[in-house]
């Protein structure tokens, strides 16, 4: 599926999440979480990879995405420790995190965004207030 946000860009790391829709549960929705560059910049950018797979029979085919419904996020690296060389290096999300936390970045599925750095820390996100 096509991800503009992506075009010419080199990840640095992805993610997936799926999810069922309470109304359809035979009907299942992915994303990817791509951590990329964006000049001297860090983001975050989710590509759906399907909408409305079928997943009640067995069949495994993706069906055609309804609209793009890419958005992308660009991360503050002002908490990062210069001194260390620090820098975003993974990209995860924990579905079983509280469902406000992906809801804060738009994201239609459940979970805690979370970043790791050089240094070994894990971070969890949220939108800057």
């Amino acid at each position: 599926p096509p991800c503009p946000q992506l075009d010419g860009r080199m990840p640095r790391d992805a993610d997936m999440i799926c999810s069922r829709d309470p109304e359809r549960p035979d009907k299942e929705t992915c994303s990817a979480l791509v951590l990329h560059e964006v000049g001297d910049r860090v983001a975050i950018t989710e590509c759906p990879l399907n909408l409305g797979r079928d997943v009640g029979n067995g069949n495994k085919n993706a069906t055609q995405s309804e609209g793009n419904g890419v958005h992308s996020w660009e991360i503050l690296v002002d908490w990062l420790d210069d001194q260390k060389r620090e820098a975003i290096e993974t990209v995860a999300i924990n579905p079983g995190g509280p469902s406000n936390a992906s809801a804060e970045f738009g994201l239609d599925l459940t979970g805690c965004l979370l970043v790791g750095t050089t240094t070994s820390r894990l971070v969890q996100l949220r939108r800057h207030v």
